[in-house]
């Protein structure tokens, strides 16, 4: 499975006095199962909430490209799975891969993100694929749609 994210048209909204404009190019790929082991001893000290949303991503590895100059901001996160219920968390770890990597630095995961409104879930049975979100929190929802 792989989930991609073009933001090129992000990076025209960025001004060029942005701490985020950088005029070095990155293409890195990052396997959360070994960031995760070389972070153990500061992930033990996040909130086990924190801790449990990292978990989620470490069968993922994320492969990320920004290229300031050239307009370019692409992220695909991929694993591979052998039933489709392994996929169920897949987009919500997508949503918080992006706030990690070396385009992230050592900022904090943000709380309350908009994942925290939704949740889906995949099943594929009698050859029908189905996705499924459900609204958990609609105040949250609701700010999210902006």
């Amino acid at each position: 499975m792989s989930i991609g994210f073009d933001g090129s048209e992000m990076m025209s909204m960025i001004p060029p006095s942005d701490s985020l404009e950088t005029e070095e190019v990155i293409d890195s790929t990052l396997v959360f199962k070994d960031f995760l082991r070389e972070k153990k001893d500061s992930i033990a000290q996040l909130p086990l909430e924190e801790q449990e949303k990292l978990k989620k991503l470490e069968p993922f590895s994320m492969h990320m490209v920004v290229d300031a100059p050239n307009g370019i901001m692409n992220f695909e996160m991929f694993s591979e799975f052998k039933d489709v219920s392994d996929v169920n968390d897949a987009f919500n770890a997508f949503q918080n891969a992006s706030t990690m990597g070396p385009s992230a630095g050592d900022q904090p995961v943000p709380q309350n993100s908009s994942n925290d409104a939704t949740e889906v879930s995949y099943s594929f049975k009698d050859n029908r694929f189905n996705r499924s979100t459900k609204i958990k929190d609609m105040e949250i929802f609701q700010n999210s749609l902006g």
